[in-house]
Formats: structure tokens, C-alpha cells, sequence
């Protein structure tokens, strides 16, 4: 008779030791599938020992800091890049970005640490500093020449790099080892290098340090682009060392350094290394992987300040939107310039909301505005200015998108404080007028739609004839060009003809008297509104006491020259420039 034997408890694994052994073993599993297909990379791609060994020269060679095809390619990408930030043109950039040859560089300190090859990673390193002394210098000499003391947008953009600026140059990294792949004698992946280039983005961020050094010194802008560098250069040499470690795992590294070294020798900097003790030391050591810690370790120190970027922007959205919301829960209140346009710190927010409303105190619902800020987000402090320029029932007379035509907090706050809306809208027309020609007509009106971000479009209406398409893009340009010079930040500009400099009106037989009535009143309107132009005018008998009783309420007789009346027509007038009308 079998005699059952008693399980020892001891030995008897429980379902928790069951489930943490299983999944050990699956985290094991998936690893060791990981990273053989990264070995199986090289058979993937078809790479051969020739291609490794084209790709290693390439590498070497394009990392050489003795190039003076190199040294132009840096100075003028960098001039492009700058510039093109200075003018906030991204078309610009993205052209500075694609010429940059910060690249090659990077990609060979990434090779000299796969390799480990302590030559390679030197030249390559040396090149990238003296690369960055004089990217930063001709950009700081290009913004003190030209006088760019006022930060663009695409400036902006590079002083607050975060943790998501990371992850693409990261991502990038990888592009850029693939990019330089060779299969059978031939680059596999060229097609994808530029776009790796303008990915990371390597020459703007220097360019915005030198901006930052150029006048006015700006250290919290320099240390914003030079951190939004490091996060791109770090990233870069990370994945690429890892990457060519996998290409040229299965070849014999030492025959191939040997292979280059006599190239070599012809080079100053490896004579003067190979003359040195510590060199011929380091270089005697056996290889180990923990070089691949250095750029790990590299990259978890610039984390930190990437990491509260990331939550800095995400608590300023937050405070954003609770402005906004503020804002809008105002009965009657129109914001002209709201949230969008103030500064935030991780202190806090100050600036200026302008909005149009009636019967609203602004300084009671400054103070309001303020006090909410500070008491749902504690250690932070809100130094808000709220501006009411006009109420609904004033919108006909004051443009309100004149406001926004400088941008400027502190400018526009005293102008609309101390001078009022009228003011900036006298200086937008004096301007246009001055630059509108007298070959293309009379200026009568300048129209400007916004939205809460700003101004959207700026539509000059003008009495004349009718522009050819040349001559329209021209005066176009040059209009525009004038408005930015007050710091306006609207996207079109558009012309247009309502009439001829002479305008006859009710000359048909079937015509009605009150038509021509409501196109004098559209006319007087103009002049009201512009105090450039001035009318002739012809008037029928059937209308003219109750049109010089139109022009008598709105006080257009001093802006009018009356004559008498040619038959046919109930209105005649012509628009007219500069002309002084006697008492």
C-alpha cells in the first residue's frame, strides 16, 4: 500500500513567488529579444565589413576640424540662422539648418565612443567646442551690427527647451546613425539626413545664445538656448554610440584603428596625442561598456531643468486659461488683447489686457482679477493691468484694432492710459499717408479686423485707378513695411479701390435722390474719419438743402468745396489731397 508522502510547505512555491518568477522571466525574455534583433541590425540593413569600414573612414574624415570647407559652412549657416531668427522667418532657418554641418562632428564623437576609439572622440570633440565658440561669436557680432535689440517669436521658442525636446533628439539620433548607413557602397537612408538636421535643430540654438550675448546682454535667454543645445547634442551622441556599437559588433574593431592609424599620422593633433604618456595609456586599456554611461549620465543631469520647463508651460497654460475664463465671464466685456500677450514667470504673471466694455470699473476688476490669481495658485503673484479703451457704443469712431499696433506692454499701456485709443489711430493714418504715393490715388480708409491674439488683417481702402498686379504687390510691400516698423504683428494686407478720384452718382433717369443721399453721407463718412482728404462737390437742386443740412450736423463745411451743379446727375464729387478750403 502507497503511503502518500506530506508536501514540506517550504518547498511549495505560493501564487505571488509564482507570478513575480513569471514575470521576471517574461521582462528577461522580451530584453533578450530586444537586443538581439538590435544585433541583428547590420543583417537587416545588409551591411557589409567593406561598408563599416567606408562608413568609418567617412566619418573620420568629415570630423577633421583642419576643413576649411567645414569652417565656411559654419560661419555662413550661421549667419543664415541668425538672421533668419532676427527677421522671425522659419523658411530662413529651416535653410540655415540644412547647410549646418554641426553633424558630422557629433556623429563621430558617437562613433569614437562606440569604438572606442579615444582619437576619433577627441577630434570630434574638439571640432564641436571650437564649432560653438564661433557659431555664438558671429552670431553676437551679426546682432550688434545690425541693432536687433527686440526678441522674435522663433527666438523665443529656443530659450524654454523641455523634457519633449528630448525625446525628439532622441528620436532624431537615431535618424542621423541610420542616415549614414551604407549598404553595398551606398548610402541606404541619405533621403532622411536633412530631415534629421532640421529636426535637432543644432545651429539656431547657438545662434540664440550669441543673440542673447549680443546688446543687451541677456543671460537668461543664453542659458535657454544653450541648454535646448546640450539636450540635442547629448541626445545625439547617446543613441548614436549605441547604434554604431551594434553595427560594428561582429568585426574586429582593433584592424580597422590599425588600418587608420597610419592615415593618421600625416594629422598634427594625433602626433602631438601619440607624443603624450596619459594618451598611449588610455588607449592600452581594454574597452569597457560603462563608456556608454558618460552621455547617459549627461542626459539625466540636463533632465532636472527640462523637466520643470515641461511643468512650468503646463502650469502657465493653466493660468492661462483661467485668466481667459475670467475674462469671459465679464457680461458686456469685448478682451482686444487677452492672455495670449502677457508674461509669465515661475513667479508669476504681469501685463496688460486691454478689453472694451461699458459702465466696468477697471481698477476694481483689476484688483479682482489679481486676487483671484493669487488665491487658487499660493507663491504665485499676479501684477495684471486690466485697460478699458472703448465701450461697444464707441466702436464706430475709435478703431480698436489700432491698439494692438504696438506691441509693446509698456508702450501701449501709456499710450492708451495717458493718450487714449485716438491717438495710436492718428499715427497709423499720418503713417500709411505719408507712405501712400500720389500716382496710385487718394488714402481713404484703413480698416483693421483682429482677434483676441492680435491684429488678423489690415484692409486700405483707397479712391484712384485700378493697380496693376505689379504695382499692387509693390505699394502692398511697402505699406506692410511701414506698419512693422510700428511693431505690428498682423498676416495680410490687403488694397482696396472703392472708386475713382471722381465719382458721379444718380445720373440715370429712373435714379432715386435718397440713393445719392446715403453715397454722400458714405462720403463725409470718409472724411470724418480722414483728415487728409477733402471733397468737391456738385449738388442737384432737388437734394441740396437737405444735403448741405447732412454736411451742416456732421461739420464737413470747412473740408467742402461747393460749385454749382452740372444737369444729369444728383451727385457729383471728387476727392482731394491736402487742400485748404477757406474760411
Amino acid at each position: 500500500m502507497r503511503k502518500n508522502k506530506k508536501k514540506n510547505p517550504e518547498q511549495t512555491p505560493t501564487l505571488p513567488a509564482v507570478i513575480k518568477e513569471t514575470s521576471v522571466t517574461t521582462a528577461g525574455r522580451m530584453m533578450d529579444s530586444f537586443i538581439g534583433a538590435l544585433h541583428r541590425i547590420p543583417y537587416r540593413l545588409k551591411v557589409t565589413r567593406q561598408d563599416k569600414i567606408l562608413m568609418f573612414e567617412t566619418i573620420d574624415s568629415e570630423s577633421g576640424y583642419l576643413s576649411f570647407p567645414y569652417w565656411s559652412f559654419v560661419v555662413t549657416s550661421c549667419g543664415i540662422a541668425t538672421l533668419g531668427l532676427i527677421i522671425n522667418s522659419p523658411a530662413v532657418i529651416i535653410g540655415a539648418m540644412l547647410v549646418s554641418p554641426l553633424m558630422a562632428p557629433i556623429t563621430g564623437l558617437g562613433l569614437g565612443i562606440a569604438l572606442n576609439d579615444i582619437y576619433l572622440g577627441i577630434k570630434s570633440l574638439l571640432t564641436i567646442v571650437i564649432s560653438v565658440i564661433i557659431a555664438v561669436l558671429t552670431s553676437a557680432f551679426i546682432t550688434v551690427i545690425t541693432s536687433a535689440h527686440q526678441a522674435t517669436p522663433e527666438i523665443l521658442a529656443r530659450t524654454n527647451p523641455t523634457l519633449l525636446d528630448l525625446f525628439i533628439a532622441l528620436f532624431c539620433g537615431i535618424v542621423a546613425g541610420f542616415s549614414s548607413v551604407r549598404s553595398k557602397g551606398k548610402v541606404v537612408l541619405g533621403s532622411v539626413a536633412p530631415g534629421a538636421a532640421i529636426g535637432v535643430a543644432l545651429m539656431p540654438p547657438l545662434c540664440v545664445i550669441g543673440f542673447g550675448l549680443g546688446f543687451p546682454f541677456n543671460p537668461e535667454m543664453m542659458w535657454g538656448g544653450f541648454l535646448l543645445f546640450l539636450t540635442n547634442l547629448f541626445a545625439i551622441i547617446l543613441t548614436t554610440s549605441l547604434f554604431y556599437f551594434f553595427i560594428y559588433k561582429r568585426i574586429d574593431i582593433s584592424k580597422i584603428l590599425e588600418e587608420a592609424k597610419s592615415d593618421r599620422k600625416e594629422e598634427n593633433l594625433f602626433s602631438l596625442l601619440e607624443s603624450s604618456d596619459t594618451y598611449r595609456t588610455f588607449t592600452s586599456l581594454k574597452p569597457s561598456r560603462r563608456r556608454f554611461l558618460y552621455p547617459t549620465f549627461l542626459i539625466l543631469i540636463i533632465s532636472y531643468p527640462l523637466i520643470t520647463s515641461l511643468l512650468f508651460l503646463r502650469d502657465t497654460e493653466t493660468v492661462r486659461l483661467h485668466i481667459n475664463n475670467f475674462m469671459n465671464s465679464i457680461e458686456g466685456a469685448s478682451v482686444l488683447r487677452g492672455a495670449e500677450r502677457l508674461n509669465f514667470t515661475r513667479e508669476g504673471v504681469s501685463g496688460t489686457i486691454i478689453f472694451s466694455a461699458n459702465k466696468i470699473n477697471a481698477q476694481e476688476l483689476e484688483n479682482k482679477l489679481n486676487e483671484n490669481i493669487q488665491k487658487n495658485y499660493k507663491d504665485y503673484t499676479s501684477r495684471i493691468s486690466l485697460v478699458r479703451v472703448a465701450g461697444e457704443s464707441d466702436l464706430q469712431s475709435i478703431k480698436p484694432a489700432e491698439l494692438t499696433f504696438d506691441t509693446n506692454q509698456n508702450t501701449l499701456f501709456d499710450a492708451v492710459r495717458d493718450k487714449h485709443a485716438s491717438d495710436l489711430v492718428k499715427r497709423a493714418f499720418e503713417l500709411i499717408h505719408l507712405r501712400f504715393p500720389e500716382e496710385a490715388g487718394i488714402l481713404l480708409d484703413v480698416n483693421i479686423l483682429y482677434n483676441a491674439n492680435g491684429m488678423e488683417s489690415i484692409i486700405v481702402e483707397y479712391a484712384g485707378n485700378e493697380l496693376s498686379d505689379e504695382s499692387r504687390t509693390l505699394l502692398s510691400s511697402t505699406l506692410k513695411n511701414s506698419l512693422i516698423a510700428l511693431q505690428g504683428d498682423f498676416t495680410r494686407l490687403e488694397l482696396k479701390r472703392i472708386s475713382g478720384l471722381a465719382v458721379n452718382h444718380g445720373c440715370k433717369k429712373n435714379s432715386n435722390p435718397e440713393d445719392s443721399l446715403e453715397a454722400l453721407f458714405e462720403a463725409l463718412s470718409k472724411l470724418q474719419g480722414n483728415e487728409f482728404i477733402n471733397l468737391d462737390l456738385q449738388i442737384h437742386d432737388e437734394i441740396q438743402s437737405r444735403a448741405e443740412e447732412m454736411i451742416k450736423t456732421m461739420k464737413m463745411e470747412k473740408r467742402i468745396k461747393m460749385a454749382k451743379n452740372k444737369p444729369g446727375c444728383f451727385l457729383r464729387y471728387t476727392y482731394r489731397n491736402h487742400v485748404n478750403i477757406p474760411d
